[in-house]
């Protein structure tokens, strides 16, 4: 009995081992190539170049870069093309100051794409949300609690195709999720 116990905590624990995000450091980016995007997040400057986003966060102090560091680990978890997660560690030194993500070309956000216009195609909306919903399930499922859910974050590009983005504030709890929001 004790051996099952003990394969069974092993499992849990190989289940739960996260792999070292690669990191860069800051005097490895080019700036020159890279162009800002027109949407900013509210406490972070977002650059870009033809593949990739960079991400500066400017509001977190050391202890919250230090957390969001850890946090970062387990975004490895979420390897599906429906989330823009962060792939780089930025560094200065050994501070945290931004991380990299996919570039999502000819994209907008459903805030801006829905607000801006004079009218809304309701078939269009119905048809966004669904797929929003569907990948924020997923996002759930993977045991992710994404707590900056917004038409700002939900990026739709010219072929109907929908991202979720912007993850700073994500928790992760695989079994506090799976208890409360999984079927």
């Amino acid at each position: 009995m004790t051996f099952f116990l003990f394969c069974a905590i092993i499992s849990k624990v190989a289940l739960f081992e996260v792999k070292i995000m690669n990191t860069i450091q800051i005097t490895e980016i080019n700036f020159d190539n890279l162009t800002r995007l027109k949407r900013q997040g509210t406490f972070s400057l977002i650059l870009r170049d033809d593949q990739r986003c960079y991400k500066f966060i400017r509001h977190l102090n050391k202890n919250q870069k230090k957390h969001l560091a850890h946090k970062l680990k387990y975004f490895d978890r979420l390897d599906d093309n429906r989330f823009l997660i962060p792939e780089k560690i930025i560094m200065d030194n050994d501070e945290l100051i931004g991380y990299t993500m996919k570039y999502f070309d000819n994209s907008i956000d459903l805030y801006n794409k829905y607000t801006k216009s004079n009218s809304i195609d309701f078939s269009e909306f119905n048809h966004d949300l669904r797929k929003s919903s569907k990948a924020l399930r997923e996002f759930h499922k993977k045991g992710f609690v994404f707590l900056d859910m917004s038409f700002s974050n939900i990026l739709k590009n010219e072929d109907g195709d929908i991202k979720l983005c912007d993850f700073d504030g994500t928790i992760y709890s695989y079994s506090s999720i799976n208890n409360r929001f999984i079927e």
